[in-house]
């Protein structure tokens, strides 16, 4: 099922002049509101996703034009989740799977053959855990990300995953810049960084008001990819609201490939890193 046509604008590019994140999520919030507003109930808004996992899969530059098509998983593990599959013409740019508060009704998902490219990869499957390092096994990074206002919200008054994400963004690049991984490094030596996985689960609904803060770290190193995990919690009270993962490899802006980490930046990735059982730096 067709359920959204969008283009890529200028001023939604990112440092590596391509489509930010966040709007891949908010492409595929609104595929999903649209999917179920088909049913009996109505549009839900942001309540129905818990979790959802995005792959990334080629980059999209502005002006491009994007359509998402999205289906009902009708077996293993995409069964009663919304599968959307976001292309430029044939090609396919990035995947999603929706897994909500009860299991999905609509058209099922007919195109099995790209199964692979939706399953996921890096990051594990199913919902994260509200969990944090201890203090003793990382320097994690505590960034204050803000308020959460009336213009986030959606028609029932609670925030939309996809609002998350600028705020996992921020906190992001602070860790990023606090291990030396700046602007200038990049534009030095011409190493960036881009995500090819994120996921988010949500644990409690955020509504206008709520003062938010994102408890950041890396959780993984491997070859040429890193990941770093969020916790986000009500800054009041520090009870918690959203886990946010992202997969992301070291990346040549000359080449367009992935390349490892640069000798210079593991000390401050050993710094940030939570030994979970993951690779280490």
């Amino acid at each position: 099922m067709l359920t959204l046509r969008t283009a890529v604008n200028q001023w939604e590019s990112d440092q590596n002049n391509h489509w930010n994140v966040r709007f891949y999520g908010r492409s595929f919030q609104a595929a999903t509101e649209v999917f179920l507003s088909r049913s009996p109930g109505g549009n839900p808004g942001a309540r129905w996703v818990r979790d959802r996992h995005m792959r990334f899969h080629r980059e999209v530059f502005s002006g491009s034009p994007v359509t998402v098509t999205s289906g009902v998983g009708t077996d293993g593990d995409l069964e009663g989740r919304i599968v959307h599959v976001m292309r430029q013409g044939d090609t396919v740019l990035a995947t999603a799977i929706d897994e909500g508060c009860d299991p999905a009704a609509g058209a099922p998902w007919s195109e099995p053959e790209l199964t692979d490219k939706v399953s996921p990869r890096g990051l594990m499957a199913g919902p994260l855990d509200p969990v944090m390092p201890d203090h003793g096994a990382v320097r994690r990074l505590c960034c204050a990300t803000g308020v959460a206002r009336v213009a986030e919200m959606d028609h029932h008054g609670l925030m939309p995953l996809d609002n998350f994400v600028p705020r996992s963004s921020a906190a992001m690049h602070n860790l990023m810049n606090a291990i030396g991984f700046t602007r200038e490094f990049i534009a030095r030596t011409r190493i960036s960084r881009m995500a090819v996985e994120m996921k988010l689960t949500r644990h409690a609904d955020c509504t206008a008001g709520t003062p938010l803060t994102s408890h950041t770290w890396i959780s993984e190193v491997e070859g040429k990819s890193f990941s770093v995990r969020h916790l986000v919690v009500e800054a009041r009270n520090g009870n918690p609201v959203m886990s946010i993962e992202h997969k992301l490899l070291f990346v040549d802006l000359n080449l367009r490939r992935s390349v490892p980490p640069p000798e210079t930046l593991r000390s401050g990735l050993e710094r940030y890193f939570a030994a979970e059982g993951k690779g280490q730096p």
